[in-house]
């Protein structure tokens, strides 16, 4: 039997070093369907070893969940901005045109799904309480901002739209830390409970391997922060995010037209945040993350993205219809695209044999998937 210390730890044969199978947040969210399984186990004198095929089910379920309650949080996020009609070909668009649908049910138990949950959770309780103070404010932005690090400690800058929602120039900038400084008796109590839960984090490390601080991914570096891989990570067939999910270039208008004025404030939370992030995947050494379907890691914002390609069908449904009808179109011709390449994935789509022609004949293959 591996000891608790070799259940952590995984070998990565890219780099040669030893890293963190899991990371707590994934755990803690997964915790409440474990302990359902575990009791029914139990109850029924089976297996209660948590690797049984009862407990592999179990985390497959709370995949599917947390990925459904993302998409429900999506309904409460564009109900106010968009028809009906836009609502839902967005969330198909997320679920089927992105390899979000991959990672909640093929790959289950990664970190991607619990993270889509999180953020879509954090843009709505971010603006419901827009404008608002106080205790409940703070303690819900902080716990659930607290569970995005702890799921991956780089998502710590999902920070940022919260704290620049609705702001939208230099003087509200000022405003915002003016805002900051005088309701500082609620930020204190926030950041506590934000540094509360990361901390839980350290206290797993140190209490499974006898040291508090360890390095996540010894090896690995941001080694191309002054030469980010911008082009690769969304066009090259090595798991650019557009090359497997082209649906999501209908985002880009959005933050070029003027004329979508009523989520202006919006629309620079947005794009700082995402800017941010962009830098952050393209700075990285592996910038096409491994072995994936598509960029995995645009799944994590993934709800941003929807808010942009939602208003920007809103403010074309009033402009030129044939445009819009083409641009739903689009949509549907790319979430068939993206569901079909899903189902015939056969892993690995990369490294150095992965070329154009096997790209190529993979999206033939998806498109026989329908005949």
């Amino acid at each position: 039997m591996p000891t608790k210390t070799q259940e952590l730890f995984v070998f990565n044969e890219v780099t040669g070093k030893t890293t963190p199978k899991y990371t707590l947040g994934t755990a803690l969210m997964q915790l409440p369907f474990f302990l359902v399984c575990h009791a029914f186990q139990y109850a029924l004198n089976r297996d209660t070893s948590g690797y049984s095929l009862p407990y592999l089910k179990t985390i497959w379920l709370s995949s599917v969940f947390y990925s459904f309650g993302g998409l429900m949080l999506l309904y409460s996020i564009l109900r106010a901005r968009t028809s009906i009609t836009i609502y839902m070909v967005v969330v198909l668009t997320v679920l089927f045109g992105s390899s979000l649908f991959m990672y909640s049910t093929y790959r289950p138990g990664w970190s991607h799904a619990y993270t889509f949950f999180l953020v879509s959770l954090l843009v709505l309780l971010t603006e419901r309480y827009a404008g608002k103070t106080g205790i409940k404010k703070t303690m819900a932005l902080s716990i659930v901002l607290g569970l995005i690090t702890l799921v991956r400690f780089p998502k710590v800058l999902f920070v940022l739209f919260p704290l620049l929602y609705q702001v939208g120039s230099v003087a509200a900038i000022r405003e915002r830390v003016q805002s900051l400084l005088h309701n500082i008796y609620y930020v204190f109590p926030g950041a506590f409970v934000f540094g509360l839960l990361v901390s839980l984090q350290f206290i797993y490390w140190y209490y499974v391997t006898g040291h508090v601080g360890m390095a996540a991914y010894p090896g690995e570096t941001f080694m191309y922060w002054n030469n980010p891989k911008f082009i690769p990570v969304l066009f090259s067939i090595q798991n650019g995010f557009f090359a497997y999910a082209p649906a999501f270039l209908l985002v880009i208008p959005y933050f070029f037209l003027r004329e979508i004025g009523s989520d202006f404030r919006t629309k620079w939370a947005l794009l700082i945040l995402l800017l941010v992030f962009y830098y952050s995947i393209a700075s990285w050494w592996a910038w096409w993350f491994g072995g994936a379907f598509g960029h995995r890691a645009f799944i994590d914002v993934l709800p941003f993205l929807a808010i942009g390609i939602a208003v920007f069908l809103q403010w074309l449904s009033g402009r030129n219809q044939y445009v819009y009808w083409g641009a739903l179109g689009y949509l549907v011709l790319c979430c068939l695209l993206t569901f079909g390449l899903t189902n015939v994935y056969d892993p690995p789509w990369d490294g150095p044999e992965w070329n154009r022609g096997e790209y190529w004949e993979r999206v033939a293959r998806a498109v026989r998937f329908y005949l």
